[in-house]
């Protein structure tokens, strides 16, 4: 039996049912699905509480290191790439990092390489070039990376996470913490947030532009631009 693009094993036929009709309930379905994957969420801060603890000029940009509170003692690090000259409002993009080796936002920054102190990869400093373009672009530490990293542990080590949240999952922590990265760029009134755009390297990453407002937050996201590239997989877990 098929009801509303799902049959009778839990599946979704997309190719075989899907059409306008059916899509809001296929759509809710899909969505719960992956939630159950990701694990809950936490309900969303009342306040994001931001705070700029560094400004440096770049030459034709200014870039901002910020900080938002975050769950347990794990902050969220950000760098926020201002160009000198845009239009008001100024488009907007989130630049997500790949895999690092503990570099995180210094990496599509071009701060460093993948390595803190390496020197910069032009074709991986995506969020600089976006700047130069006359974007706000925002790159965050992911979970474990960066300023991310939990004492004693390597980049991508994610025991410590699990031991704080055994119900939740890295990949879920990731997209929690893209969404809270976009939901500050909506308090900047000279960004154009209609719609923020995404920008990222590695399309095994978890923190997609769609997943972003999973929780039904305001604004629209674009679509993001993937290389498709393969890395190592450092032993860390994305899901439990």
């Amino acid at each position: 039996m098929k009801q509303a693009g799902l049959d009778q094993g839990g599946w979704v036929p997309l190719l075989d049912t899907l059409n306008k009709a059916v899509w809001p309930e296929v759509r809710r379905t899909i969505l719960q699905r992956v939630l159950a994957i990701l694990g809950p969420f936490p309900d969303p801060p009342e306040s994001l509480d931001p705070q700029i603890i560094s400004v440096e000029d770049a030459g034709d940009h200014l870039r901002k290191k910020v900080v938002l509170p975050g769950e347990d003692e794990d902050p969220l690090y950000i760098y926020l790439l201002v160009p000198k000259e845009m239009p008001r409002p100024a488009p907007a993009v989130l630049c997500l990092h790949s895999t690092t080796k503990g570099s995180g936002k210094d990496l599509p920054a071009g701060v460093a390489g993948f390595a803190p102190g390496d020197p910069p990869v032009e074709s991986r400093s995506y969020a600089l070039h976006m700047v130069r373009r006359g974007y706000v672009a925002l790159a965050p530490d992911m979970l474990c990376d960066g300023q991310r990293v939990p004492e004693g542990l390597q980049p991508y080590d994610t025991s410590e996470f699990y031991r704080r949240y055994p119900d939740w999952s890295a990949a879920g922590k990731i997209i929690w913490d893209s969404m809270r990265a976009i939901d500050y760029l909506f308090t900047l009134d000279f960004v154009d947030t209609d719609p923020v755009h995404v920008r990222k390297h590695l399309a095994r990453e978890p923190g997609d532009p769609l997943s972003a407002r999973a929780d039904g937050g305001p604004g629209r996201v674009g679509k993001s631009k993937d290389t498709r590239r393969r890395c190592t997989d450092r032993g860390s877990r994305m899901v439990p």
